[in-house]
């Protein structure tokens, strides 16, 4: 079986399960009031190894239940995950991860990239708040995001989610 004929529904439970463990466990588990995002770190895996459509259905299914879980103006996470998850597709094919330092740098880009679109969106909608986006909190949380990244890659990877275009799954 290739990996693209794994059905939608088994990503979307899995990101389900990730909205849901870090809107609730994860909220009480922090650092500071910053705590990873397991999201972004599967949200970017999942796109990039199912391409740029996939990605921005993910993208938006995760969105749509972190804005319903969460406190923050609606579709605020829902356009951010749309467009991470069509931009992580984008790179579907081009870029191949057998080293430790790839799937790292892949998910801090994707971070500098969430973070810019908040700090945007911020600056359009909720003024005041824009200033505090690049704070301290940011960094903590890309740190743990970084430290959680090969951990999930190479869990997920072990259970066939990311395989490579053109591997099989044994």
């Amino acid at each position: 079986m290739r990996i693209n004929q794994r059905p939608p529904l088994l990503y979307f439970l899995i990101i389900a399960g990730l909205v849901l463990l870090q809107t609730t466990l994860f909220r009480f588990i922090n650092l500071r009031g910053t705590s990873p995002d397991l999201v972004l770190i599967f949200l970017f895996f999942a796109a990039h190894f199912r391409g740029a459509m996939d990605g921005q259905l993910m993208g938006f299914m995760a969105g749509i239940l972190e804005d319903c879980l969460g406190l923050g103006p609606f579709g605020f996470n829902t356009l951010i995950r749309t467009v991470i998850g069509f931009t992580a597709g984008l790179t579907h094919g081009k870029i191949f991860f057998d080293s430790f330092v790839l799937p790292l740098a892949a998910v801090l880009t994707v971070g500098l990239l969430k973070q810019v679109l908040v700090f945007l969106l911020s600056v359009i909608f909720i003024k005041e708040a824009a200033g505090g986006v690049w704070g301290l909190g940011y960094w903590i949380e890309m740190g743990l995001t970084l430290v959680l990244t090969p951990v999930l890659y190479f869990l997920f990877r072990t259970l066939g989610f990311f395989v490579e275009k053109g591997r099989h799954i044994i």
